[in-house]
């Protein structure tokens, strides 16, 4: 349903008038927050860059790249000793979506995005007892976002998004416990600057 009606607005898009300073190439570059939800290691840190072209004020494609990672730290005491455990999660993800933005004014606008993501996790989990843990998981998955932008200038823009990469089935096994399972869905809050060819 969301796919034929980003179709439908699309021949609508192309007929509305542009602004120069957004049409043609872009790069941007963003730093934010990762969430891993189903997961031990629940949230972290991320950089992305990214790059397209605006076919006009309403429409274009964006194609990028993200890395971050998580990590959680958990301490026990008790009985006169303590230890402590700790998970941490990396992921990687490449994407392409098509990006429809709705221009309030030639410097502000929202936007949303829908395309596909290939996402990598990697999970590590250690102790001060000796016990150890690892996976790996990746998978391809329809990417959606959302996101704010404003233009400075002719040139010079600044975004503010959330993404959402789906989730990503991950087998974890561990030395002192059976193998589990972790449907873990990647999301990332971030923000930075974009440069408007």
């Amino acid at each position: 349903m969301k796919k034929n009606a980003m179709l439908l607005l699309l021949p609508l898009a192309f007929a509305l008038p542009a602004f120069a300073a957004d049409d043609g190439f872009f790069v941007a570059a963003n730093a934010g927050l990762v969430g891993f939800n189903n997961s031990p290691a629940l949230i972290g840190s991320t950089l992305r860059i990214s790059g397209g072209y605006n076919f006009n004020p309403y429409v274009g494609v964006e194609a990028g790249y993200a890395t971050g990672e998580g990590t959680t730290q958990t301490t026990f005491s008790g009985f006169g000793t303590s230890w402590s455990y700790t998970d941490t999660m990396k992921y990687s993800a490449s994407h392409a979506a098509a990006i429809l933005t709705y221009p309030f004014s030639e410097k502000f606008g929202v936007y949303a995005k829908l395309g596909f993501a290939n996402t990598t996790l990697d999970y590590t989990f250690s102790s001060t007892l000796g016990a150890t843990g690892s996976g790996s998981a990746k998978k391809n998955n329809p990417m959606l976002g959302v996101g704010w932008r404003f233009n400075f200038g002719q040139n010079f823009g600044l975004r503010v998004q959330y993404d959402d990469y789906g989730q990503i089935p991950l087998i974890a096994n561990y030395s002192n416990q059976p193998s589990q399972t972790y449907n873990v869905g990647v999301q990332v809050f971030s923000a930075g600057v974009a440069y408007n060819f």
